[in-house]
């Protein structure tokens, strides 16, 4: 079967949500609750391991909020430097504490960042001082994984961190795997495009869809075993499995990222 060089190059979106634009926002509140952690655990000191560059507007000696801290990390360019100072985010109320992130307030702020545009590429080593370089993602996954797992036992860590922090760990994780998976439905209907000739012309196959924060909004999501009864009656000798591996090595980066996401997910206790 034929796979495609640019697996990740999606067009879809469901009520107006791209999981790869969403999960840059998720990944952001990781990180700002992992600081959270780090600063009550230091006080902010030069023993921080997260984030300690960032300075606060109230001045020395206080923790960064949320959107300075996004402000901090962040890898400015031409498209997105207009939107800083980072003082508020769209559809957030007018009075929001970007300080004090409760769990039920993590899906909000992950939206309104993706809407916002700053949900694009970051600074690893301004996260995580311990990763081996500015682009070291999957160090820092595995890194903010062994962070957090150690330090939502550490006394003084406020409870709302910790809560937030698995909560946008249990998104973030799906989104990568949702993500993963719509691009091989796409490589299925190209290569089996009989196996779903029986659906609405207009919309095609019509995908499954999943809330996603609590928030209303939905992302596409796709089970690879749901098509293979469909595929069993054009190729009833295909294996779905065998296809599945060698398009996640087609494309080695973004399928250990997803299993880096479970790892960071087992290892925090989700």
């Amino acid at each position: 079967m034929k796979l495609f060089a640019f697996l990740w190059a999606l067009s879809w979106t469901i009520a107006g949500v791209s999981a790869y634009d969403l999960y840059g926002g998720y990944e952001r509140l990781i990180y700002y609750n992992a600081y959270r952690m780090d600063w009550a655990k230091t006080g902010g000191d030069k023993r921080m391991t997260i984030g300690g560059g960032c300075v606060s507007k109230k001045g020395a000696g206080k923790p960064c909020n949320l959107l300075e801290f996004v402000e901090y990390i962040n890898v400015w360019n031409s498209l997105t430097e207009g939107k800083r100072p980072l003082t508020s985010l769209p559809g957030m109320p007018a009075n929001f504490d970007y300080e004090d992130i409760k769990k039920d307030d993590v899906g909000k702020l992950a939206i309104a960042m993706r809407n916002h545009g700053i949900t694009g590429v970051y600074d690893c080593l301004k996260i995580n001082k311990e990763v081996s370089g500015r682009n070291d993602v999957d160090g820092l996954f595995g890194k903010m994984g062994q962070f957090i797992a150690g330090a939502q036992h550490a006394n003084g860590v406020p409870a709302n961190a910790i809560e937030s922090a698995k909560s946008a760990i249990n998104v973030w994780a799906d989104l990568r795997k949702w993500a993963m998976n719509a691009a091989f439905e796409d490589h299925l209907r190209k290569d089996f495009p009989a196996a779903f000739a029986d659906t609405d012309p207009k919309t095609g196959y019509k995908p499954l869809v999943k809330d996603v924060g609590d928030t209303g909004e939905t992302v596409k999501t796709f089970n690879k075993d749901d098509a293979l009864p469909r595929i069993k009656q054009v190729d009833p000798k295909y294996k779905i499995s065998k296809d599945y591996d060698a398009f996640k090595k087609a494309d080695p980066g973004h399928s250990e990222k997803v299993e880096l996401a479970d790892q960071v997910k087992n290892s925090v206790g989700c």
